[in-house]
């Protein structure tokens, strides 16, 4: 509503009048810009004429977004659009190009991107911080000696403000792969900023380079808990044998460092002296079974059930009895299985015949590990009412065994056509391994089947299946050619045939490319997220509030200008109450806490999908991004950082953050409910 005004001249109100309006003017057609470049860039469709105009577009909300919808399309047309833009006066539209400069990863970028940061007088900070990123993602020689000169000191003296520029290179210079300077980044090893240890140490373990092994033994006693954390992950029986560490000398340390001060150097140190699986270091895992912090507790029970040995088995039977909350329960009994048949059966009757599905899948699962398929002494998981434990069960059992045997295949045929699409995704793998002519036919009515699954998992399992058979023999590919491919349309799905542009060069032949594609999403629709996010005339920043069955509220601001149709859709399914009763079916202590997932087991979706929209945003500590099935699969399962985790960078969206304390975040373990999430 406007404001009340006195009553004042004709000629006056004319003038404000006309002042009031032009803005309005203004931004009206700045919305219908910003609209048809938001319906191109959702549809993957590339619009040449569109993007080169709106990249000369006066207002430089335009040109950025423009620039943004070059780099997500992903077609290297934009390349070259793109170039002049890094001369574009606003610094913010310099940023954005470079990074979308990045995301197209066109080696015919390199050039252009390092004259500018060579420039002479130096560019802003931020669009050069972005250059390094885009030369790290798109790699080659020149890209990687510009980053090891940075490294080294030995840049232009152009870059006034080297800092930020040399933190980037260290955090993205594993991307570069065998162009990787790891002789540079060791020299950060020992460096007086922490965050610069920390980084080159998290370039190093992505790399896993064996050159750094002695130092990374150092670095356990590095004064920084977030360096010791990263370290603790990396010294992993694997890399351990790659870098020739003594593996006693190995598990040795960690064993000590299962006693540091800070909860995520536990986490991640009983992490990895569970791939150790040696029953020696039991005493020390052992002791952290009664930590203060929950999720520890829940390491230990994974890490001493992967160890094994008399003591793994009396102490995971005393916290599978004796605890009360689902996690950490869940873990002993699973150890249990990998430890001792006698003690597993000992104690997982009361699950296997519990009236909670959760509590009869997990035992399925452990029965499977122990007891492969059919067997007199144990529970039928297979005819459980709750298809949930059906697809544990056939999961779990296809899992143990390399060859399958009659029966496994037998009751994966038999499952194949179950209404569960979960259940016909693990039928689906057994009989993709057995890669039977035979099977042709069944899959291909699966694959039927699933064109009305919420989640897509189902088609890409028949696919595979498929796929497998007409690579095993001529049989096989005459059978697949002319039963499956000849006589099945082109999926309407883009996710289906995005499977296929990957993985199945005749099927690509056949049903085309996947995009672009139909989102269902009217022109006036993106108006509406345009006027509400991009030019924030509506809350571009909304906050939602996660109230937690156990752990308190935690506060969520979400970023409507860096993923608006991410956050168009998360708010709608607020507003549906969608989330309300889930529980976080996905805890990874010290990594992410997951929910979203109707089913509760970690396959549900919401119908529908969200493309992906990458953004300068990076995963630090307590930030929200989409899940994915596979790119540009975002439905409503999401996840919250429990530490920086900068591998996710670039590959899922960020779209929000919790903010506030939010003390109750790292106390969540796998099962807590969420009573609702309101606006």
């Amino acid at each position: 509503m406007s404001p009340p005004h006195r009553r004042i001249g004709v000629s006056v109100i004319l003038v404000v009048a006309i002042a009031q309006l032009s803005p309005r003017l203004v931004v009206s057609q700045g919305v219908e810009d910003l609209a048809q470049i938001l319906a191109v860039e959702d549809s993957r469709r590339w619009d040449g004429g569109l993007f080169e105009t709106s990249l000369k577009n006066p207002e430089p909300l335009v040109r950025r977004t423009a620039a943004m919808a070059i780099g997500r399309v992903g077609d290297w047309r934009g390349t070259e659009l793109l170039f002049p833009v890094l001369l574009d006066p606003d610094t913010t539209v310099q940023t954005t190009a470079m990074f979308a400069l990045g995301l197209l990863e066109d080696t015919l970028a390199v050039g252009p991107i390092l004259e500018r940061l060579r420039a002479v007088p130096a560019i802003s900070q931020d669009p050069a911080v972005e250059g390094v990123a885009a030369l790290a993602k798109i790699g080659g020689p020149e890209a990687a000696a510009f980053i090891a000169s940075l490294l080294d000191g030995a840049s232009r003296a152009a870059l006034e403000n080297r800092d930020p520029l040399v933190a980037q290179a260290l955090i993205d210079a594993w991307r570069l792969r065998e162009e990787a300077p790891v002789g540079a980044l060791m020299n950060y090893l020992d460096h007086d900023k922490e965050d610069w240890r920390w980084r080159a140490v998290v370039s190093l373990s992505r790399l896993q380079a064996p050159e750094a092994g002695q130092l990374f033994l150092r670095a356990l006693a590095d004064k920084s808990p977030t360096v010791r954390a990263a370290v603790a992950a990396r010294l992993t029986k694997r890399y351990a044998a790659r870098s020739g560490l003594d593996a006693e000398t190995c598990m040795d340390l960690l064993a000590n460092t299962v006693n540091d001060p800070d909860g995520r150097v536990r986490i991640n140190a009983l992490r990895a002296l569970a791939t150790f699986r040696d029953p020696e270091t039991g005493p020390a895992i052992a002791v952290a079974l009664d930590d203060p912090l929950l999720n520890v507790r829940v390491q230990a029970a994974q890490a001493l059930g992967r160890a094994g040995g008399p003591l793994a088995i009396t102490e995971l039977t005393r916290v599978f009895t004796g605890a009360d909350f689902f996690a950490l329960q869940r873990e002993a009994l699973l150890g249990l299985s990998r430890s001792d048949s006698t003690a597993f059966t000992a104690v997982a009757a009361t699950w296997g015949q519990s009236g909670d599905w959760r509590l009869r899948a997990v035992a399925a699962d452990g029965w499977e590990r122990v007891l492969p398929g059919p067997h007199p002494d144990k529970p039928d998981f297979l005819t459980d009412p709750d298809s949930r434990v059906v697809a544990a069960a056939l999961g779990a059992w296809s899992r143990q065994v390399q060859d399958p045997t009659d029966d496994l295949i037998r009751e994966a045929r038999r499952l194949i056509s179950h209404p569960d699409p979960v259940v016909r995704v693990a039928a689906a793998g057994v009989l993709g391994s057995v890669a039977d002519p035979n099977d042709v036919s069944a899959l291909g009515a699966m694959f039927q089947l699933a064109q009305s699954d919420a989640m897509p998992d189902a088609a890409w399992a028949a696919l595979d299946a498929l796929l497998m058979i007409a690579d095993a023999s001529a049989d096989g590919e005459s059978r697949v050619s002319l039963r499956f491919l000849a006589r099945t349309p082109r999926p309407s799905n883009y996710l289906i045939r995005s499977w296929v542009e990957i993985n199945w060069p005749l099927a690509l032949e056949r049903w085309g490319p996947a995009y672009p594609i139909e989102t269902q999403l009217s022109l006036q629709d993106y108006r509406a997220v345009a006027e509400r996010f991009l030019v924030n005339i509506g809350e571009a920043y909304p906050h939602v509030f996660v109230e937690t069955e156990r752990d308190g509220t935690l506060e969520i601001e979400l970023f409507g200008p860096d993923a608006p149709l991410t956050v168009q859709r998360f708010l709608s399914l607020v507003d549906r109450r969608f989330f309300d009763g889930m529980r976080w079916h996905r805890v990874v202590p010290d990594f992410v806490v997951q929910t979203g997932d109707p089913r509760g087991d970690g396959w549900g979706v919401a119908p529908g999908a969200v493309r992906d929209e990458l953004n300068r945003r990076r995963y630090r500590t307590r930030y929200v991004g989409m899940a994915l099935s596979g790119p540009d699969s975002g439905s409503s399962q999401w996840f919250i950082t429990l530490s920086p985790q900068p591998r996710l960078d670039g590959t899922y969206t960020v779209f929000g953050r919790v903010v506030g304390t939010s003390p109750g975040l790292k106390r969540l373990t796998q099962g807590d409910r969420i009573r609702t999430i309101r606006r």
